[in-house]
């Protein structure tokens, strides 16, 4: 059975931390864990979700909070579950007795040292590089168990699109860019050529029918040119001999690659080919791909170091196969994977834990019924003090083209090092509500608010979007939740109350018998249309909002 590990360092002593490992969150495998009826549930789970993968394609993170409702129990049995009829109006009573019931069973989700793990995943184009990674390096096995590996395949499986094909992210329709990655990672971990009962031999139709590649990606230019540069090519075994053969319309050694490649941007690769490529290999050209070469691998061991080892595996491999820093890469591997009852799934991050953190804090506070949940407060109060970063990753940042970073927090733990502006920017939005102080006594260093002051000079654009209802018009609880609360910043309650009272029966009534909220279609997204897991936002939001709308709305309304 799978048992999450958070906060510990223990699996590698070799592994750095610049806060002891706060905030680390990863899964073990212990054969004999847990007893025969908890296997027996979770094996169920994965069953249930097998069948529904078509109509449910998220996960309900149910193997996290099976754990942790063994592991932290609730002290009290939960209030009666309330439920408003449609005639019926919204109460005070009803409000509160539902709040309390999330709040105390949302409560249970938090770790000692105050964040609450959970699932950061739902991109589909990620866990196929990172198998192949390890099948190039050689490591398949050593970075990943037969557990990891079996679990991954379940993965795959169960976010397999009815035509056959994967898309960007699990609810997105069938590309080349996923299909054809997700069909090779899942040859690379042992699936033969017609597995799965058809799915393989559907997934390769799919490619062979949709002819060439047209993908939108995030490329990586860094690792990217320093492999091209060194002219890296991975080893060939009798699965890529195969695979060569698998996916092409016809025999691999006849296609013309330099006219295939001259088809995406043909008069500017097709000169740097001819012209520049052949000039840069002659001397005293090649001297200068030589230096350049090794500038890249700086910035590769830069990067490397400042995230304790989060990228550029293969290029450290390439580099030196037997260096420290790729024993180090692969004891990282399992910080960026998480499982659910959908299988083994890799994050696009190595959590979400900051920014969860601040978001519930904000949540509950806005409740005012804080004083009842004030361990809660400390406990994440402690976590975000421990996880502000209080050190620059160089003494010179310029040649990285870094700025300070002191003061600052990331989006998941101190670790990772990479500062962002709404994630500073929430952190002190906490300690700006004021109550945060009268729950745990401290305050933030001056240097915080600079360093935020500095981050939101960005600037952002949007693309042009289209909306529309889920299938069914039927209600998101996410959405219903961010509505009302711009419903209730905009002055909705002075004006008419009447949306508000039908949002809110909404929340209510969705709650479920163990204060839990139900996970729904992804709502979190990034590039526009990459869509994404935020495990927190259906305990999050609809506290946040049943909160203000308790105080904003129903409260004033006595004195009327």
């Amino acid at each position: 059975m799978w048992k999450l590990i958070y906060s510990e360092g223990r699996d590698d002593p070799e592994l750095k931390s610049y806060n002891n490992h706060l905030g680390r969150q990863f899964w073990e495998f212990h054969p004999n864990l847990g007893t025969t009826e908890e296997r027996a549930q979770i094996e169920k789970l994965r069953e249930e979700f097998t069948k529904n993968r078509f109509q449910v394609k998220e996960s309900s993170d149910l193997l996290f909070r099976l754990q942790f409702a063994r592991e932290n129990p609730l002290e009290k049995k939960l209030p009666p579950q309330v439920k408003v009829g449609s005639s019926e109006e919204v109460s005070e009573e009803a409000v509160e007795t539902t709040l309390r019931r999330a709040l105390r069973y949302f409560s249970t989700l938090q770790t000692d040292d105050g964040f609450r793990p959970g699932d950061y995943a739902g991109i589909m184009f990620l866990l196929p590089g990172v198998v192949i990674a390890l099948s190039v390096i050689g490591a398949l096995d050593t970075g990943l168990s037969q557990e990891h590996q079996r679990e991954l395949c379940r993965y795959i499986y169960n976010h397999q699109n009815v035509d056959g094909g994967w898309g960007f992210h699990i609810e997105g329709p069938s590309s080349m860019f996923s299909t054809a990655l997700n069909y090779v990672a899942m040859r690379l971990l042992g699936e033969e050529m017609d597995g799965g009962d058809g799915a393989m031999e559907k997934a390769r139709n799919w490619i062979l029918d949709h002819g060439r590649m047209w993908c939108h990606c995030r490329m990586v230019y860094l690792p990217m040119s320093y492999l091209y540069g060194k002219r890296f090519v991975g080893p060939v075994n009798s699965t890529i001999l195969s695979l060569r053969g698998e996916l092409y319309t016809r025999p691999y050694h006849e296609i013309d690659w330099d006219m295939t490649r001259n088809e995406c941007a043909k008069l500017v690769l097709n000169g740097l080919n001819k012209f520049i490529e052949p000039l840069l290999m002659t001397w005293p050209f090649s001297k200068l791909r030589k230096k350049a070469l090794s500038t890249v691998m700086q910035h590769i061991q830069y990067e490397d170091e400042s995230t304790q080892y989060a990228l550029n595996m293969i290029c450290r491999w390439v580099d030196d196969p037997n260096s420290k820093a790729n024993k180090l890469h692969l004891s990282r591997i399992k910080d960026y994977l998480w499982v659910a009852e959908d299988g083994m799934k890799w994050k696009a991050y190595n959590g979400s834990q900051v920014w969860d953190v601040v978001l519930a804090v904000q949540a509950i506070l806005g409740t005012k019924l804080s004083d009842e949940f004030g361990s809660v407060l400390k406990r994440a109060n402690e976590f975000i003090k421990g996880s502000q970063i209080t050190i620059n990753s160089s003494a010179n940042l310029s040649p990285w083209y870094r700025d300070n970073s002191i003061g600052g927090w990331s989006f998941s733990t101190m670790d990772h090092a990479w500062i962002l502006s709404d994630c500073t920017g929430e952190s002190l939005k906490v300690w700006d509500l004021g109550s945060m102080h009268s729950h745990t006594g401290h305050g933030w260093e001056p240097k915080a608010w600079l360093m935020v002051a500095r981050l939101i000079k960005v600037a952002f654009a949007a693309e042009e979007l289209v909306y529309k209802n889920l299938q069914g018009n039927k209600s998101h609880l996410v959405n219903t939740a961010w509505a009302m609360l711009a419903l209730l910043e905009a002055g909705q309650g002075k004006i008419d109350s009447t949306p508000l009272h039908r949002a809110a029966k909404v929340l209510i009534n969705y709650q479920m018998e163990n204060g839990d909220f139900p996970e729904q279609e992804l709502v979190g997204v990034f590039n526009n249309n990459s869509m994404i897991t935020y495990a927190s936002y259906r305990n999050v939001f609809p506290i946040w909002a049943l909160g203000k709308y308790l105080n904003d709305v129903l409260i004033p309304s006595r004195s009327l």
